[in-house]
């Protein structure tokens, strides 16, 4: 009679928490000695169960000789150590420094009413060459809340990570995690990218980097009023020549401010990141 491995009906031991274990129990019978004891219950025990992984089993012998008490192990995929010639890998989605852009992305509005459109042009300059196109280096503002959330998934999608990568939202942004909850209006919010690696628990730790920056919905630039920007467009203003009566000089003084989009816009909905744990 070959040797067979039986669940016993108290199987089942386990923990939760930071070491998660599960131990089950088993009965072995028909084995001739421990080689063979050990090799039913291996072949009988699940090589997995529920996301841990079986670490180890041990059999006993009973008093009569006729059977064996076993039990078997699980717990959390331990750290491996990669062979040479083997690989491990490892992505950053965030890229690094500026954009220079002379054309939004889209153009915002113009202030005051009645103001130059320049139709998304930036920084437009007036000088006794003509008109020149100055353009901006394009970066997250200077004045941003910086903030990351770090996630622990079984699967990454890389393609979505990249392309999402350096856009603002394209509608209002809810994150709720660990204990922080934050609503953010529309282009208030730049997705600076994701970085990430495999751990030891077999899933991936992938760090997601953030920066936002308020709505202004009344901004005043040198003395023109009621300006609306949000948070991650970009406002540059546009002077003239003028003269000062007081000093008797030429001058220039700001005519109009101008608001253009030079983030692209994204679905943050797509990122996965919880909204209302």
């Amino acid at each position: 009679m070959p040797a067979v491995a039986l669940e016993r009906v108290t199987s089942g031991q386990a923990a939760a928490g930071e070491q998660p274990s599960v131990t089950l129990a088993y009965v072995v019978q028909g084995a001739a000695d421990r080689d063979e004891a050990l090799a039913a219950v291996a072949a009988e025990a699940p090589a997995s169960l529920g996301g841990l992984v079986r670490k180890s089993w041990r059999v006993e012998p009973e008093a009569d000789g006729e059977w064996w008490t076993a039990t078997v192990e699980y717990g959390w995929p331990g750290k491996t150590t990669k062979e040479t010639g083997e690989s491990e890998f490892q992505f950053d989605t965030g890229g690094s420094g500026s954009v220079h852009m002379t054309v939004a992305l889209e153009h915002i509005a113009d202030y005051p009413s009645g103001a130059p459109n320049h139709g998304g042009v930036i920084n437009v300059r007036r000088g006794m060459d003509g008109i020149q196109v100055e353009g901006v280096d394009v970066t997250p503002p200077a004045d941003a809340l910086a903030f990351s959330v770090v996630r622990y998934q079984s699967t990454v999608n890389l393609g979505a990570l990249y392309a999402l990568s350096r856009t603002t939202n394209n509608a209002s942004w809810t994150l709720n995690v660990d204990g922080v909850s934050a609503t953010f209006a529309a282009r208030e919010v730049i997705f600076l990218g994701a970085s990430g690696s495999k751990r030891g628990r077999g899933d991936w730790s992938v760090r997601y980097g953030f920066c936002a920056s308020p709505t202004v919905n009344d901004l005043t630039i040198g003395g023109i009023t009621g300006i609306v920007k949000a948070g991650t467009d970009y406002v540059w203003v546009e002077d003239a020549d003028t003269t000062d009566p007081a000093a008797n000089a030429l001058v220039k003084k700001p005519i109009a401010a101008h608001v253009e989009r030079v983030w692209r816009l994204g679905n943050f909905a797509a990122l996965g990141i919880p909204s209302g744990e």
